[in-house]
Parts: structure tokens; C-alpha cells; sequence
């Protein structure tokens, strides 16, 4: 593996690492009601955080060529977007208090508006550090940000201000993000100049936006339904299952996303060189998430408990049937690389409109069985989606598909066979509450590596190399 793809997963992985160790924490301190005011919020600004951008991060990433005025003048196009943003989520407060029948939501609505000054401010910046294989100082700047914003909020939260705490540790992550972000990007800062065009840029971003927002409307319409009609602490339950759920795959695909688009997209032109790249993204991600994602699925009711505690008990049976989506998002988050990377951003629009519609007929025929009834069918979705989009985008740029199958049925045995051990030791030698999920991590972990080594001996190492000659 090389630095970019190392500082890229490891940022991810401390990253996640040290929400998961505040979470832990503060899901012992905050109510799961309190926790569902915040997902009611998060949820709608989701909305305007698809605007924040514009779609022009990724237009700073899948360009061969980019002068530092272009991103200059996304920089300060991007701030623009992100002030109207938070001025437009500030200004919908009382209807969305409105909407769920929470008059807290106003005011928490409005602070957590500014989040979209901070990220206006740095998502270019990110982008740009990206592009340039600064993963380190990436590391760096996300580690402390969470680090600081994690500390306030446990505070707060102790000191009972509950959900306040919660969005303290967003406001406070984001604004610290932003400050060191300008800081190590302050070279590429300029003021904007008209002499430079980005019309070429801004096309293929809206058509990026347009695939954001129709991904927005399928991803949040759960939880905003869930939230409306069977409230606050059903929607909490709802979406900390969920984040366990896409836990894995946020570790690796979320990680290596910009690192893959910028690597995928210098060979566009070349579908073999571009593929044999692609089939070795696939083996490390997989090689890393699918062992997680069995782990919390076989061990679910352990997980939930170790890191929620007994108050969030509900959830385990929403996570277990998240198990389709759960196992199949390693593969389905590729996906948009392929468009990404070729400059197909309006086949990345349509592919968000077959998505759409199939996860919404999903949620509507789920609609009367709760959280756990829509979990069921969204996997399904999600499952049917993956085959029908990896068998098109292999058609229509002449990729051998059967390479792919072949590359994961490969990464995905070492995982099965560990975990079956695993789980038959784990029945035979039975440990209790935070002594059972630290030996059985542990024990994973080793078993998986013996498993890895005996089906890839000498070439283990290569799973993990990610340079371009490799």
C-alpha cells in the first residue's frame, strides 16, 4: 500500500476509531430521545449540505489538469454556496419544529446551520489536499479537530446539556476543520479572477449535485419518515443501527474514495490499466471491510451492547436486518467511481434515479413495519441494485465482469472461514459482557491473518500495495 492509500484508510480508521470511543460514552449520557431531536436535524440539513458543495470537490478530483486559479475560483464560488446554504437552513427552523412537532428543533436547527459556513470554507481545501496526496496532514487535521469537538461535548453532556453536547461536537468539529484546512491549503488561495473559466468544471459539477440531491432523497426518506410518524426515539434506534451498518464500508470505500477517483480517473482512456486498478481498490477494500461486516452481524446483540449500552437494545434487530445491505455496501460503493472517473457524471444521475425509485417503492412497501420492517427491504433494494449496476457499468466500458466475480468471491472466503471459527470457539468457550468482545475481536483478528496467510502465502503483502506500477 502505498502513503496516499495508507494515510487515506488510516485517517478513516482513527478517525471512526475515536467517534466510536465518544459515542460509546456519550450514548451512556444522553437519552436515545435526545440523540433522535439531533437525527430529526441532521436529517433535513442533509438536504442543503448536497448544495454546500455544489458537486465541485469532485471536479477539482477527476480533472487531469487543474490550474491553481480554477480551484481558486471554486474556492470562493463554494464559499458563496455555503453561506446561502446556511442562511436557507437557518430560515426553515420553525418549519421543520413544525414539521416533527418539536418546538427544541428551532433553535438547535439554527446552530447547526453554520456548518455549512465551516464546510464552504474547507471542502475545496480537502479536495485539493487530496488531489495532491497530503493524506497526512489530512490525518492530522481531522484527528485533532474530532479530538477537541469530542472532549467539549462529553463535558457538556455531563454537565447535562444533552443534545446541545451532541451538536457541539458538529459544530465544533467543523469549525476547527475549517481553520486548519485554509491553513494547510493557504497556497492555492487566491482571489477570484475573472480571466479564468470554470464553466467546463461547473457543468460536470451540477450534473455531480443532481446525483447528490436524488441521493439525498432516498437515503434520508426512512428517517424523515420513520422520525414523522413514530418519533424521536424510533428514529435514534433506527439510524444507530444504520451507522453500524455502514460502518465498514465508510472505513474503506468513504476512505479511499478520492484517492481511488483521482488514481482511476489518470487512466481513464485506458480500460485495462484502468480495471486490473480498480480489481486491486475491490481486494484491499474488501479484504478490510468484509471481516468487519461479518463480525458485527454474527456478533450484533455484543456490538450494540459494547458500544451503546443496554439503553439502545432495540437496535440490534434493525442491525441484523440491515444484514443485506450490510454485506453488499463494500461492492455498491464503488460504483459511482466508475462514472466519476470517466467524466460520465449524467450516467451518474440516471444510476441515482434507478436507485431512487427502487429504494423508495422499497420504503413505501416497508411503511407500516417500523424500523425493522424498512431495514429488511432496503437490503433487498440494495442488494438488487448492486448486481443490476456492476453487470452495466462492466457492459458499457468493456471490463471482463468475471474478473470482478472472481476478485470477490476470492477476498470474501478468507472472512467466512475465520468467522466460523470464530463463532464455533465463542459458543464453546462463552465470555461475558466487555471480556467476550475484546477476546473475540482479538481472536478474529488473528485467525483472519492465519486464514489470509494460508490462501495467499507470499502474496499477502500485495493486497495491501496499492502504488500504480503495482
Amino acid at each position: 500500500m502505498n502513503s496516499g492509500a495508507f494515510w487515506s484508510i488510516g485517517t478513516q480508521l482513527l478517525s471512526y476509531s475515536l467517534s466510536l470511543i465518544f459515542t460509546a460514552v456519550l450514548s451512556r449520557i444522553v437519552l436515545p430521545h435526545e440523540y433522535g431531536l439531533i437525527n430529526m436535524v441532521s436529517t433535513v440539513t442533509a438536504f442543503f449540505t448536497v448544495f454546500a458543495d455544489g458537486g465541485l470537490a469532485w471536479s477539482v478530483l477527476q480533472k487531469k489538469n487543474i490550474n491553481q486559479d480554477e480551484v481558486a475560483n471554486l474556492f470562493w464560488i463554494n464559499v458563496a454556496l455555503g453561506l446561502i446554504m446556511a442562511l436557507l437552513c437557518a430560515l426553515s427552523a420553525p418549519f421543520i419544529a413544525r414539521f416533527y412537532g418539536y418546538q427544541e428543533l428551532k433553535p438547535l436547527t439554527i446552530l447547526m446551520s453554520s456548518n455549512f459556513i465551516f464546510s464552504g470554507v474547507s471542502v475545496l481545501g480537502v479536495s485539493w489536499l487530496k488531489r495532491n496526496l497530503k493524506f497526512k496532514q489530512l490525518s492530522l487535521i481531522e484527528t485533532v479537530s474530532l479530538l477537541v469537538a469530542g472532549g467539549i461535548a462529553i463535558y457538556l453532556a455531563r454537565q447535562g446539556y444533552g443534545y446541545w453536547a451532541l451538536a457541539a461536537l458538529a459544530v465544533v468539529k467543523s469549525a476547527l476543520k475549517a481553520i486548519l484546512v485554509i491553513i494547510a491549503s493557504w497556497s492555492v488561495i487566491s482571489w477570484y479572477c475573472r480571466k479564468v473559466a470554470v464553466s467546463k468544471l461547473l457543468t460536470f459539477s451540477l450534473w455531480i449535485q443532481g446525483f447528490g440531491v436524488i441521493g439525498y432523497l432516498y437515503k434520508n426518506l426512512d428517517s424523515v419518515l420513520i422520525a414523522k410518524y413514530w418519533g424521536s426515539q424510533e428514529v435514534a434506534i433506527y439510524l444507530k443501527a444504520q451507522f453500524l451498518m455502514n460502518l465498514p464500508s465508510m472505513l474503506t470505500v468513504g476512505a479511499l474514495g478520492g484517492y481511488a477517483v483521482s488514481l482511476l480517473s489518470k487512466h481513464q482512456d485506458n480500460n485495462e490499466k484502468f480495471h486490473n486498478i480498480y480489481l486491486r481498490l475491490l481486494r484491499l477494500i474488501l479484504s478490510i471491510a468484509m471481516p468487519m461486516c461479518l463480525f458485527v452481524y454474527v456478533f450484533s446483540d455484543a456490538v450494540v451492547l459494547f458500544l451503546y449500552g443496554p439503553n439502545w437494545e432495540m437496535s440490534i434487530s434493525v442491525l441484523n436486518a440491515f444484514v443485506g445491505t450490510l454485506l453488499i455496501l463494500p461492492v455498491y460503493g464503488t460504483i459511482s467511481w466508475f462514472f466519476i472517473s470517466k467524466g460520465d457524471s449524467r450516467l451518474l444521475v440516471y444510476w441515482g434515479l434507478l436507485s431512487a425509485a427502487v429504494y423508495v417503492l422499497a420504503i413505501y412497501l416497508s411503511l407500516n413495519n417500523k424500523a425493522v420492517g424498512i431495514a429488511t427491504y432496503y437490503s433487498i433494494a440494495s442488494v438488487l441494485l448492486t448486481v443490476v449496476m456492476i453487470s452495466y457499468t462492466h457492459f458499457r466500458y468493456k471490463l471482463r465482469i468475471i474478473l470482478t466475480l472472481k476478485q470477490i468471491i476470492k477476498s470474501v472466503i478468507p472472512s467466512v472461514i475465520a468467522i466460523g471459527i470464530v463463532k464455533y470457539l465463542s459458543v464453546l468457550y462463552a465470555f461475558d459482557n466487555l471480556w467476550f468482545i475484546l477476546t473475540t475481536i482479538a481472536l478474529y483478528g488473528v485467525i483472519y491473518l492465519l486464514v489470509l496467510f494460508m490462501f495467499y502465502r507470499k502474496n499477502v503483502i500485495k493486497i495491501f500495495m496499492m502504488s500504480e506500477s503495482a
